[in-house]
């Protein structure tokens, strides 16, 4: 069995459901089973899998806990907005704005004082 690199991403919570094996690829090691101890791809997503799906010896209440750990999926933290100075409604690309004289149902909204809403 090689040990863990020490260098790159530390590794995630589900690790503690598997042994490491060897190094399979320039990224991934073997990752053995802690239950069954069938080997798989060490790849979050399958070992996950694995756990949740194909192994016959694992305990309700660890699959329980199972429910709780969160992947590290890369998520899009900012929304692109289009910033052109152009007043037409196709340029508005976050789907929460809306323009100035419209309510976000689509009801247009009065211009100025003397106009009323119906």
């Amino acid at each position: 069995m090689i040990s863990k690199s020490k260098h790159g991403r530390k590794p995630g919570s589900i690790w503690d459901y598997f042994e490491w094996g060897d190094l399979m690829n320039s990224k991934h090691f073997q990752a053995i089973c802690s239950y069954c101890h069938d080997p798989i791809l060490g790849v979050p997503k399958r070992m996950l899998n694995h756990l949740k799906n194909t192994c016959r010896k694992i305990r309700k209440e660890v699959l329980d806990i199972l429910d709780n750990i969160k992947l590290n999926k890369k998520k899009h933290k900012h929304v692109r907005v289009n910033t052109s100075s152009s007043d037409e409604d196709s340029n508005i690309t976050d789907p929460n704005q809306t323009p100035n004289n419209q309510t976000p149902n689509n009801q247009t909204l009065p211009l100025n004082n003397n106009q009323l809403i119906y």
